[in-house]
């Protein structure tokens, strides 16, 4: 019985059945595969690699500006043996920055969302 479960389960994709607009809610990630990767732009290739720390801010978002004066003020700063990325949501294009954590991205990179972008209301940050 263990072996057809486990069977089923790898067949099964959470990800590709949930809502566009929630699947940036941490509890709606939880067993979930992350939904940012290489089919968004080439260098998010590197997420297969090692671990990460994901931060997803909004130029708008007062909550976000605080959270980056208070804990993110060098942006080449991150923890020990984990790379960063930090998307900036809330346009048609996301912006992204690899191993730099800023407002304003430095990089040119951007993300396009194929259907509707996902809300992001406040800073959101994520382990992968």
């Amino acid at each position: 019985m263990g072996v057809l479960v486990a069977g089923a389960a790898t067949f099964y994709d959470p990800a590709e059945k949930s809502d566009p607009l929630q699947f940036l809610l941490a509890d709606m990630l939880v067993e979930k595969r992350w939904p940012i990767d290489a089919k968004l732009h080439a260098d998010l290739a590197e997420f297969k690699k090692g671990k990460w720390m994901v931060l997803v801010v909004r130029r708008d978002c007062e909550h976000c500006r605080e959270l980056l004066a208070k804990h993110f003020e060098d942006p080449q700063a991150h923890r020990p043996n984990e790379r960063t990325v930090a998307f900036i949501a809330g346009e048609s294009k996301w912006p992204f920055m690899l191993d730099e954590i800023a407002i304003e991205s430095s990089s040119g990179t951007s993300i396009t969302w194929p259907g509707e972008e996902p809300f992001v209301a406040s800073p959101a940050i994520f382990l992968i």
